[in-house]
């Protein structure tokens, strides 16, 4: 938990971020490089194997999460912020689903669909 003034300063720090082209595209560019980091693990994950270049999979799933993250961000900012980033954040992550796989040539995985608002 963050006392006051540390919420302050890092809310005036991400301000500078985000009204700073500059700053803003460093920290994208870092987004890109941690998702980049994800995909392997998540491929991993699913797969058991090292990453398959030809499987997207690894790759919607992180960047559903981070699409997620990025518009929970961005309402937050927008709001009062007298809620919880958290609870942004899984308002965004509730709009996607988890459903089983219908393809039976990879049986028992799971795929993200988007849930209808």
């Amino acid at each position: 938990m963050q006392d006051d003034h540390q919420r302050a300063r890092n809310d005036a720090m991400d301000e500078i971020v985000r009204s700073t082209p500059q700053l803003y595209a460093q920290y994208l560019e870092k987004m890109q490089r941690v998702q980049l980091l994800l995909i392997g693990r998540v491929a991993v994950r699913l797969t058991d194997l090292d990453q398959n270049p030809t499987d997207p999979r690894p790759a919607a799933i992180v960047g559903a999460a981070f699409a997620c993250m990025q518009a929970a961000r961005q309402a937050w900012f927008a709001s009062d912020r007298s809620e919880a980033f958290g609870r942004y954040l899984d308002t965004a992550m509730a709009t996607l689903q988890i459903e089983p796989n219908h393809d039976h040539s990879r049986p028992g995985q799971t795929f993200l669909r988007n849930r209808p608002a």
